[in-house]
């Protein structure tokens, strides 16, 4: 429930964000990370979403830790939501892979991070569009939701970080997307950014230390005194913001 609850709080996130897009309001506030540990802690929303999904979700990540200075928050939303179009569009016994290496391009050291799928592609047509507000798939319907303001929140997150996002996709075959971050800190010395100390969770596997809060049990009596019972119709195309939206009312 605490993992849904943040999913839910990310969501709200994610559609303030595209506001202050294009309103130009967003800033980075800057950490120095160890990418390959943020990747971790950002994939693990995800392994129960691949184990019911019946999905091969594979970690390429090096043993040794990877530093850059990022926005920790919006890069782990950028992955977020390119792991949950992979996961939306990847059917049952696909793969989804989650990988991070360095690179040099143009004598300058760079970091990737790409996720890559075995689902149903992008169409061609589509491809140059995808980073657009709110594109739509036209004459694609079932690809609208894949590229809205997701896509958006991405590409705007490397631009701020002076990096790049590539694509590659075939229908039938699958899509990679890839995050190109250029290393060190001397490409923000002329914005507005802030800088902090990152904190990291000690324990992947460890409970948060703020518990959420159990609502009592509802008095019986309570209920049993009322007359009517309504129904409540939920409607959300995420299966873990849906569950944790229902558990919210009892029966």
């Amino acid at each position: 429930m605490y993992e849904n609850g943040n999913s839910l709080h990310r969501l709200v996130d994610d559609l303030l964000s595209v506001q202050k897009i294009e309103a130009g309001m967003m800033k980075l506030c800057l950490s120095e990370v160890n990418v390959v540990a943020l990747l971790k802690e950002t994939a693990n929303t995800f392994r129960q979403m691949a184990v019911s999904r019946k999905i091969d979700f594979v970690l390429d990540l090096p043993d040794k830790s990877i530093p850059l200075w990022v926005d920790i928050e919006k890069v782990a939303s950028a992955v977020r939501n390119l792991l949950s179009n992979a996961f939306k569009y990847t059917e049952a016994g696909g793969n989804i892979t989650l990988a991070v290496m360095e690179n040099t391009m143009d004598e300058k050291d760079y970091c990737r991070i790409v996720v890559s799928d075995t689902g149903r592609g992008i169409p061609v047509e589509l491809q140059h569009r995808v980073f657009d507000s709110f594109v739509t798939g036209g004459a694609a319907p079932s690809f609208s939701t894949k590229v809205g303001i997701g896509l958006r929140i991405v590409k705007n997150t490397m631009d701020m970080h002076h990096g790049t996002v590539d694509l590659q996709s075939e229908l039938g075959k699958g899509s990679s997307f890839s995050l190109n971050f250029p290393k060190g800190k001397a490409h923000f010395a002329d914005d507005n950014c802030e800088e902090t100390v990152y904190e990291p969770t000690t324990d992947d596997n460890a409970s948060p230390t703020d518990e959420p809060v159990v609502p009592e049990q509802v008095n019986k009596e309570e209920l049993s005194a009322a007359r009517y019972k309504t129904t409540l119709l939920v409607v959300e195309d995420n299966p873990d913001i849906r569950q944790y939206i229902v558990s919210l009312f009892p029966e």
